[in-house]
């Protein structure tokens, strides 16, 4: 039972720690690839992307999944607009999904074993 709980507790760190480490970037592609067309004026696919942050992964799950099935499927960026590359595309949907998951993830640490 203490390994089970152990073991959870560093997956929930490295998830955690995964999430925060590529968030600063991640969160610039967004506002650099996104944000022109997926924004609180055009609202391109009837959703914006100013104003979004960390906490709204799991508030906001229907557009992360929409999200995350655009880039994966190559429908974002649309063709002829600037992209990141595939490497990058792929490397946001993944921070996306760790993301979310660790947004689900209601794990409270063992403080005592």
């Amino acid at each position: 039972m203490i390994v089970l709980a152990v073991t959870a507790a560093l997956s929930y760190r490295f998830l955690f720690d995964t999430v925060e480490t590529g968030s600063t970037e991640q969160w610039a592609t967004i506002d650099r690839y996104c944000t022109d067309c997926h924004n609180s004026a055009e609202q391109a696919g009837g959703f914006s992307f100013e104003g979004l942050r960390t906490d709204s992964f799991e508030h906001d799950a229907a557009l992360w999944e929409t999200a995350i099935r655009k880039l994966r499927g190559g429908f974002m960026p649309p063709p002829g607009e600037p992209s990141p590359g595939r490497e990058r595309i792929d490397q946001l949907a993944g921070w996306i999904e760790t993301s979310r998951a660790v947004s689900y993830t209601h794990l409270t640490l063992p403080t005592k074993v």
